[in-house]
């Protein structure tokens, strides 16, 4: 297979019948997942990965579980990472994350935590492009009882561009202008951004830069910035500047969780408070470029992540969230959220209740939070 790809170490109890679903990817250089089904109840059961325009039938690896998670991917999406924890012998709950923030699960019940990812095997200028392929592991007929997984480039990822022939158009222009907006794009000069206090470096294509106004000010006006094609920006976050540029290119970005180097697996929790902690640092870079489509964007990946915390995680995510400005009320106008609002004010209900001293902390560091939840609730109930 020429497509780049890694295998992850395996986990749980490899003694039963082994699986591989290589045998159903079908062509190995353009197979895509678009539905994988997990089947479970205390512990996973079955997993079935469904692959788009394959002639291979989808073969579930395991028994029958009484209930059932399904998952469907857009055509621009892949599973980036698969959290999961096990017992000495069964894998006991599975979680997945998209590339677009999107999290299924954790289903099943909790123990021992894994995570399989590509991250910490593939270069970090590729990692971000690489999903899910396929899993090997080991089954005793009921019970998943080992996983590990392949995770490859995505097809489509990069798309190559429509071949232009930019003298032909050029000629066929009365004025002789190539009016492709992609062509003026990649033909116009590179900018370098250096940011944060070690000046880290991106490079990017000034139109691209300019549909933003902080740019557009900075390279074509009389700034210094426009005749030295850079700019320093010294207080941001070289990861979130990132995926600010990559949705500047694709319209999405990449969050890709890396454990720490303790030596020790975290605990599943952790990456989704930090998930919901980089979407919330993604919101506020939005906001002060004036990106509205990525301020959308990294709210409703919030959303996503906060539907998934209980007790104390919850409590960790709003102070990071109430820090960088986005608070309760972002979402009292969205008429397409109103249905999550409503579980919101039982939500922070719930967490006032379990954690009473940290949440009115929260709020005499937070006062706006106090106005905001009485909004919430009245919201929630109808009002």
């Amino acid at each position: 297979m020429t497509r780049y790809s890694v295998t992850t170490a395996e986990h749980g109890y490899a003694l039963y019948t082994a699986f591989s679903n290589r045998s159903t990817v079908g062509d190995l250089e353009k197979a895509a997942i678009r539905r994988i089904v997990v089947e479970y109840a205390t512990y996973i059961h079955s997993i079935t990965v469904h692959y788009v325009e394959n002639t291979q039938p989808a073969v579930k690896r395991g028994g029958q579980g009484a209930h059932v998670g399904d998952i469907s991917l857009e055509s621009d999406e892949w599973i980036t990472e698969i959290q999961g924890t096990h017992t000495p012998n069964i894998i006991s709950s599975l979680k997945f994350i998209s590339n677009k923030g999107k999290t299924w699960g954790p289903w099943g019940s909790s123990y021992n935590s894994f995570v399989l990812n590509p991250v910490s095997q593939a270069p970090a200028q590729i990692a971000h492009r690489m999903g899910l392929l396929y899993f090997d592991g080991h089954t005793e007929g009921t019970y998943i009882c080992q996983l590990k997984a392949t995770f490859a480039e995505y097809p489509g990822v990069v798309k190559p561009p429509k071949i232009l022939k930019f003298e032909a158009q050029a000629a066929a222009s009365p004025s002789g202008v190539i009016h492709s907006t992609f062509a003026k794009q990649i033909m116009s000069p590179i900018i370098i951004l250096r940011v944060g206090p070690d000046q880290t470096e991106f490079r990017a294509y000034e139109e691209i830069l300019c549909s933003l106004p902080f740019f557009r000010a900075a390279l074509q006006g009389s700034f210094r910035e426009a005749s030295e094609k850079a700019i320093t920006m010294p207080e941001d976050d070289p990861e979130i500047i990132a995926a600010l540029i990559e949705f500047l290119y694709t319209g999405s970005y990449t969050f890709a969780f890396t454990p720490p180097l303790t030596g020790e697996t975290p605990a599943v929790p952790s990456s989704d408070v930090a998930q919901g902690s980089f979407h919330v640092s993604v919101y506020a870079v939005a906001s002060k470029y004036d990106c509205d489509k990525l301020v959308e964007g990294a709210v409703r990946n919030f959303v996503y992540v906060l539907k998934e915390l209980k007790g104390m995680d919850v409590i960790e995510l709003w102070k990071a969230a109430y820090a960088k400005g986005l608070g309760l009320g972002q979402f009292e106008g969205d008429g397409e959220m109103k249905g999550f609002v409503g579980g919101l004010a039982k939500l922070v209900a719930e967490a006032f209740a379990e954690h009473r001293g940290e949440m009115e902390g929260m709020v005499a560091d937070y006062p706006e939070l106090a106005s905001d939840l009485l909004r919430i609730i009245a919201i929630g109930h109808g009002a």
